[in-house]
């Protein structure tokens, strides 16, 4: 499966683990469902996506990791995460 159809079916709410690839969806409900994103949300993604609207595409990927990671890390009061963009800036959490 290459990442469109993967794309195409996380819009329609079935996140699929690309095995092939080594990739999760976006938001990571893949492996977590508890992760899933609104329908809102993934269409958003989805139509960014088709446009190229790196800018946004890259936001919201932010977005998903640190939701994702803030849950990793809700019962450890110790552990810290940093989310970096392309180019190695800190994204504040």
């Amino acid at each position: 499966m290459d990442y469109k159809e993967q794309l195409a079916l996380w819009r329609q709410g079935r996140s699929i683990h690309n095995d092939e690839l080594k990739q999760c969806c976006p938001d990571f409900s893949c492996c977590d469902p508890s992760l899933r994103s609104t329908q809102e949300i993934r269409d958003l993604y989805c139509k960014a996506f088709v446009e190229g609207n790196e800018k946004l595409i890259q936001e919201m990927l932010v977005t998903f990791m640190q939701k994702a990671c803030n849950k990793l890390t809700a019962n450890d009061p110790d552990c810290e995460v940093q989310v970096v963009d392309r180019t190695n800036h800190t994204i504040p959490s």
